[in-house]
Order: structure tokens, then sequence, then C-alpha cells
């Protein structure tokens, strides 16, 4: 009994806030004059945003670009000695052994 009471204040509520509701409408922008100088200023911000975005997008690239380059020059010397030392240094022992 109690879940259908609660089954129907759900429902009850839910088509009351879907009945209440207007339209949504756009802003005065997307209703004004598409000349405007709004409209080019919002143009532009999407512009500017469109650049940074691929910027960002660009030194991700090339940084996995520089990886891939930098780990096929370095070839299979890097797998056997994956610390990157060379055989004649010496790594100092800590003083607790």
């Amino acid at each position: 009994m109690r879940c259908a009471v609660q089954r129907f204040v759900v429902s009850a509520t839910t088509l009351a806030a879907l009945l209440a509701t207007r339209p949504a409408a756009g802003c005065s922008v997307c209703y004004g004059d598409p000349d405007s100088e709004m409209v080019r200023g919002a143009l532009m911000g999407v512009y500017v945003m469109v650049g940074v975005v691929t910027s960002v997008l660009a030194c991700v690239a090339g940084t996995g670009l520089f990886w891939l380059q930098r780990a096929r020059r370095l070839g299979p010397a890097a797998a056997e000695n994956p610390r990157g030392l060379t055989p004649d240094v010496r790594v100092p022992r800590s003083r607790t052994q």
C-alpha cells in the first residue's frame, strides 16, 4: 500500500512539474539582429574557445609524437638499461646499507 502511494505521489509531482513549465526561449541575442555587435562578440568568443582547445590538443599530440620519436631513437638500449645509466656511472648507496 505504501509503495503504491509513493508511486502515485512521485507520478503526480512529475506530471505537475511537466505541465507547469514553459517552453525554453532563446536569449535576446538569438532573437535579435544577426549582424549586431552582440552576435559578433558571441561568435568571436566561440572562435577563441575553438582556438584554445585546438592549441591544447596540438600540444598533447606534439608531446606524444616527441615521446614516440624519443622511444624509437633510444631503441633497444632503453629496454636493456631502463634507468638510463651508462655502465661507468655508479649509483651511490644510501648510508643505511
